[in-house]
């Protein structure tokens, strides 16, 4: 099927960006399922795009994901292995003569931006000045949305968005499940409306694998062999009364209302119900602030702090009786109002 090709161009962004209906669709479909993965905002991913740039024009052809291991929780807040592997991705695809244009990752549980991690990652992996970020925002009742951000005036931050743009499902991604990396070919030996002597671009490799052909006995033997580790399975779990406690998430986010900054948590989640105290650091600029919350004061459910500087780093820890401790991050990138007021809580400094 031939690929239906997808541009972009405005006069913030110094370059026109392009990219095929089907790759696009295909991180949607990643998004979007690990978005039902888990309740109340599922997981964040996130991964690098290839293509190539050429005369003003920035093709995206492919992706690969990015293995995240959550080690923060549902977001996608890369860890030290994390990086590692992210290193290692970048490595292996130079190798096989793959060009970087830029990343992707979702946001689920607030609006499409870009949080000081995101310019950080972006300035350590993808310097050049037209590799771009692709934020996506999968929803349950609303088509996914998506923005691409680039550097303006060589820094990425909150004006670096080229505009909120619908993702629409490609017709052709029902006939297969990874889109054709291949560029479409005209007859003038030209891709799209890219020059004619650029190089070749090796076939794209997804995660996505295609089941080999199986017969008809080996099906009957696996279902079989489901069936019965299946039964083994309940019987063992009604004998043992196993119960595994899944991990709930806090819903951490940040609004800004005109300096101040609203936190505001999920007060029905488990760790906040059966919380014995919390604790709340807040980094502002080169500042830090600490202070123990409550179990009553956690149950409200937000917060309200007046910040000083352009970014803010939020950490909540939630103590359960038990001691086991429920983390979670966030931060909140912008600049300050015309008038700042003053600090309206007091803080323990660290």
């Amino acid at each position: 099927m031939v690929a239906e090709l997808h541009s972009l161009a405005v006069a913030q962004c110094p370059f026109a960006i392009e990219y095929p209906a089907g790759v696009l669709d295909q991180i949607r479909l990643a998004v979007v399922e690990a978005f039902f993965a888990i309740p109340r905002g599922g997981l964040e991913i996130g991964g690098v795009l290839f293509g190539r740039y050429r005369d003003g024009l920035l093709r995206i052809e492919a992706f690969r994901m990015l293995e995240c291991e959550h080690a923060a929780g549902p977001s996608f807040t890369l860890s030290e292995a994390d990086h590692v592997r992210l290193r290692d991705l970048l490595s292996s695809a130079a190798a096989e003569g793959l060009q970087p244009v830029g990343w992707f990752r979702s946001r689920t549980r607030s609006e499409i931006a870009l949080w000081s991690a995101d310019a950080t990652l972006h300035d350590a992996y993808f310097r050049e000045p037209w590799q771009v970020v692709l934020v996506l925002r999968p929803e349950v009742t609303r088509p996914t949305r998506a923005s691409f951000f680039v550097r303006v005036d060589g820094l990425l931050g909150v004006n670096s968005s080229l505009g909120e743009f619908v993702v629409k499902p490609w017709d052709g991604s029902t006939a297969s499940p990874v889109p054709d990396p291949v560029p479409e070919r005209h007859p003038e030996g030209q891709v799209g409306n890219l020059p004619h002597d650029l190089p070749h671009v090796p076939e794209m490799k997804f995660l996505t694998a295609t089941p080999e052909p199986r017969t008809f006995s080996r099906v009957l033997w696996v279902i079989a062999l489901f069936v019965g580790l299946t039964g083994a399975g309940l019987a063992a779990h009604q004998y043992l009364e196993v119960k595994t406690p899944v991990p709930e998430s806090l819903s951490l986010e940040i609004l800004d209302r005109g300096g101040q900054l609203q936190l505001s948590w999920n007060h029905g989640a488990r760790p906040v119900r059966t919380a014995r105290q919390a604790k709340l650091e807040i980094t502002d600029g080169p500042a830090r602030f600490s202070t123990d919350l409550e179990a009553a004061e956690l149950q409200k459910g937000s917060f309200y702090y007046a910040r000083r500087t352009g970014r803010v780093d939020i950490h909540l820890a939630v103590i359960e009786p038990n001691g086991r401790s429920t983390d979670e991050y966030a931060s909140y990138v912008g600049p300050l109002p015309v008038a700042s007021p003053n600090y309206i809580m007091n803080f323990k400094p660290n």
